[in-house]
């Protein structure tokens, strides 16, 4: 059998070409060395170079290939490390958070405790003296009473102690001069009207210990510019935040399952509202008359919207587009609501 030249693969005798490099195979008859060198010159050498290198290309292209998959193998192996790594970073997080609610939790149980098997200490109707506009409640005070302040209208600013763990009903009630609030950490409910009609109230302060905050607790805080609900509330009570008409800014937590009837009536300021994930409820007249409210953004956990609830609103509402067929979803509640899926 014969043998190619340029590669030295065997040829077979009816082959006219070589099968691995396509080299003319046929017999070649040499009428002298010189002829033979001519040939070899002209005709196998420059074939044979460019043999070696397309084969070298070839090689090359293989090991680029290889290369490459290797690489992709190496870029698939990085990204699911990342995913992991985020996954438990993400996992720490909520580890350490449930850590923070559980060390809350149990800061509250034991001021719950001491409330009902200590001395409760509760400080009882203050009467200001003529001209006194500040008021430091002493320490070791855990309650502050219902209607403790109310119409004290000459007070701007009240000190409470970390002790206090509870403040009344109606305890501010029409202090209308009231202007700053700061409530102290380990204060575990606001009562029913608490500040309802502090007209001058501008800014509060809530901590992360609250777990209710009353009905009408702040309505017709015509000054409250921003509220930032603590995440362990899992109510908007009825009323809370109605006719605050400068309130511009909310900001709700992960964790509220209801906002109550006219939660927010007539917050006139109110340009944008987003719902959490965990809301299935809001209530009739929920945000009715809020007349700058142009941006609404809904959960995929909404399962009712009550008649009225966005009563005089004209707003885009954005919600989860696999939530196109609930039927909440391109309802006018008795509002101008333009429906757009994210």
């Amino acid at each position: 059998m014969r043998t190619c030249v340029i590669c030295g693969e065997p040829v077979a005798a009816d082959e006219k070409r070589c099968t691995a490099c396509g080299f003319p195979a046929e017999e070649m008859r040499f009428f002298s060395a010189e002829h033979c060198r001519t040939w070899m010159k002209e005709t196998v050498e420059p074939y044979r170079r460019t043999y070696s290198s397309q084969s070298g290309i070839r090689a090359l292209r293989e090991e680029v290939a290889q290369l490459r998959e290797q690489s992709e193998i190496l870029q698939q192996a990085l990204l699911k490390a990342y995913r992991q790594s985020e996954a438990l970073q993400r996992e720490i997080s909520v580890l350490r958070e449930r850590t923070g609610q559980f060390e809350q939790m149990r800061q509250s149980l034991y001021a719950l405790y001491t409330l009902s098997h200590g001395t409760k200490w509760e400080l009882g109707h203050v009467t200001l003296e003529e001209g006194q506009t500040e008021y430091t409640v002493k320490a070791g005070v855990q309650a502050i009473g219902d209607e403790t302040f109310a119409d004290c209208f000459g007070l701007e600013r009240v000190t409470m102690p970390d002790s206090v763990i509870h403040i009344g009903s109606n305890a501010f009630l029409r202090c209308h001069f009231l202007t700053d609030v700061t409530i102290p950490q380990g204060v575990l409910g606001i009562g029913n009207g608490a500040f309802c009609e502090c007209s001058r109230l501008a800014h509060v302060t809530l901590p992360d210990s609250v777990i209710r905050i009353g009905e009408g607790a702040f309505q017709k805080c015509e000054s409250l510019t921003q509220i930032v609900i603590p995440r362990n509330v899992v109510y908007i009570e009825d009323d809370t935040f109605s006719d605050c008409g400068k309130l511009k800014r909310v900001i709700l937590p992960d964790g509220i399952v209801r906002i109550g009837e006219g939660a927010f009536y007539s917050c006139e300021s109110l340009e944008e509202i987003r719902i959490p994930r965990g809301v299935s409820v809001i209530g009739t007249w929920a945000f009715a008359w809020c007349g700058a409210l142009t941006r609404i953004v809904l959960p995929d956990t909404i399962k009712t919207i009550e008649d009225k609830a966005f009563s005089g609103v004209k707003a885009t509402v954005y919600y989860p587009k696999h939530c196109a067929g609930a039927p909440w979803v391109g309802q006018s509640y008795r509002g101008n609501l333009t429906w757009v899926a994210m």
